[in-house]
């Protein structure tokens, strides 16, 4: 082979190495970047669905309130049923309001039934509060109203003296449980019935009552918040008793 064709060779090879094709911008990707794009897109769909959903539905999702344990005044059931509860409370006292939960299954159990009446009395000891809250709540059953107040009395509970139940938020729940404000207001103000909160504190103290919540299931004490058995177990003794029941 003579110098001159070996030299063509060479630069034919040489041009074949450099037409070695590049990959192009438009070939196939790694599935990587779609399948991370994908998620990401996926995610912001089910945010949004989850934003409809609980504007949607929230009104249906949120549990409805209960329905106040007390009526239009403190006294439930037949007065002439053969076992009679008496409740002690203080509207600062924390384990009253716990209690309500068995003063409703009290309700339910044996005041519907026409076996028991039942029976709020004030025992106002924790504070200026206490008594003021307490002459709140009668002057709520005045109008008819004593259940809801009540409920509504417990539903801000704070601390004991704190202010949580001074006048201008006691007058705010009488407007938010439908009273007649300004018969609420000469009713509080004036303390028409701080004589009748007092009497039944001093009346509690004579049956025995130093704390609460207490209960007297005819003459027999509960004290605080006891297990509901505790309350079934008294109350069905005292149906044996008195008429030969039971439940």
């Amino acid at each position: 082979m003579t110098k001159k064709r070996r030299e063509k060779r060479e630069k034919r090879r040489r041009q074949a190495s450099d037409r070695v094709p590049v990959p192009s911008r438009r070939g196939r990707r790694s599935p990587v970047p779609y399948v991370v794009g994908a998620a990401a897109a996926l995610a912001v769909v089910a945010v949004v669905a989850l934003i409809l959903v609980s504007q949607l539905g929230g009104d249906e999702a949120s549990a409805p309130e209960s329905p106040p344990i007390w009526g239009p005044s403190r006294i439930l059931g037949n007065p002439d049923a053969p076992v009679k509860i008496v409740e002690y409370a203080d509207f600062q006292c924390p384990y009253c309001k716990l209690v309500e939960g068995k003063v409703a299954q009290l309700v339910q159990d044996y005041v519907q039934t026409g076996k028991a009446s039942l029976e709020f009395r004030n025992f106002a000891f924790l504070g200026d509060e206490s008594v003021l809250a307490a002459e709140a709540s009668l002057c709520a059953e005045d109008q008819g109203k004593y259940g809801a107040y009540h409920a509504a009395l417990f539903s801000i509970q704070g601390r004991e003296n704190s202010g949580v139940y001074n006048t201008d938020k006691l007058q705010d729940l009488a407007k938010e449980v439908g009273l007649d404000t300004a018969t609420f207001k000469d009713c509080l103000t004036n303390h028409r019935h701080r004589q009748e909160v007092l009497d039944e504190r001093q009346l509690g103290r004579q049956a025995g009552v130093t704390s609460t919540p207490y209960f007297l299931v005819n003459q027999t004490p509960i004290l605080g918040d006891r297990p509901y058995g505790d309350f079934k177990k008294v109350i069905d003794a005292e149906l044996q008793r008195t008429s030969g029941g039971g439940s």
